[in-house]
């Protein structure tokens, strides 16, 4: 009797431990975050466009302000959009509140008076390569659209190298007759291929 309790108190014991791991030890937590911000359907979207996304749970800190300079349109599926390798204006990044327990970061990237920000991004990658997964609001007027906002690149001595920017709209319900409209995606990357 009292080996079979031992061993009903070895198999209690080790199943209190195994049924109380952390999600966060999941390979499949990263991967169900990022598809929590930006779905699969629009990551395949901006993917087909020549965007990489990197879903490893060992990302680099990235944490800084970055410049892609000159921002060159990559490719885009907006009917009658600006042909590719066309400039824009240089755009500013800057990503804040790393955390590597929950994947978490924060970014605001600005050009020109436009703004794309979150405070509830997802950062994945492993080693040097990093992809982020955020969504943002852009309002102009009354009208607005939400933007799936993907970063994607490799830290190298401090700076990103070929630092791609994908937007892709989300939603367009409150956009009007002038917004983007749904699955509408522009890629960006930056020219120099350091940032």
């Amino acid at each position: 009797m009292k080996r079979n309790f031992s061993t009903l108190l070895i198999l209690v014991v080790s199943l209190a431990f195994t049924s109380c791991k952390d999600d966060d030890d999941d390979p499949n937590v990263v991967q169900v975050k990022i598809n929590n911000v930006v779905p699969e359907q629009y990551l395949q979207i901006v993917r087909g466009l020549g965007m990489e996304t990197y879903t490893g749970d060992t990302p680099p800190d990235i944490s800084g302000t970055y410049l892609m300079s000159p921002n060159l349109l990559l490719r885009s599926n907006i009917p009658n959009d600006a042909p590719s390798n066309s400039p824009f204006v240089n755009y500013t990044i800057n990503f804040t509140n790393q955390n590597s327990s929950n994947f978490s970061i924060s970014f605001t990237g600005s050009a020109s008076g436009e703004q794309d920000s979150s405070n509830s991004a997802v950062i994945a990658g492993s080693g040097n390569d990093f992809s982020v997964y955020g969504k943002s609001t852009t309002v102009v007027g009354s009208n607005s659209v939400v933007l799936g906002v993907i970063y994607s690149g490799t830290m190298e001595g401090g700076k990103i190298k070929n630092l791609k920017r994908a937007i892709i709209v989300l939603d367009d319900s409150k956009g009007g007759p002038n917004l983007l409209k749904n699955e509408n995606a522009r890629v960006f990357q930056d020219g120099d291929r350091s940032s």
